[in-house]
């Protein structure tokens, strides 16, 4: 007479929820994708999903990039003055963005 033991399946998380394991896959993540996880976070949050394309990633030339990003920051700074666009404290903007997450993914 043989006997078979069966193993009970790993217990998994209820789907939806942030576990050691997906916090340990997002530290590992690059800068870019970090990034672009953002993105679609924030899209999602938004009223998502996402649509469109992910940003294209800037050309390898770092002189290219310097002046191109000088560009950016310019017309950014004169759309602020201009009032074409809302300013927003930046550390406020991160703090909401982490509330928002942690109401819609913590236990």
């Amino acid at each position: 007479m043989s006997t078979t033991t069966e193993t009970a399946p790993a217990e998994q998380p209820p789907a939806g929820r942030l576990t050691p394991e997906l916090i340990r896959q997002i530290a590992a993540l690059s800068r870019e994708s970090k990034e672009n996880l953002l993105i679609l976070l924030q899209e999602e949050l938004d009223g998502g999903p996402f649509i469109g394309d992910l940003p294209e990633q800037p050309p390898d030339e770092p002189g290219q990039v310097k002046a191109e990003w000088a560009d950016e920051i310019a017309r950014r700074v004169e759309d602020m003055r201009a009032g074409r666009v809302e300013v927003i404290d930046a550390q406020g903007s991160a703090a909401r963005l982490l509330q928002r997450v942690l109401r819609k993914y913590s236990p």
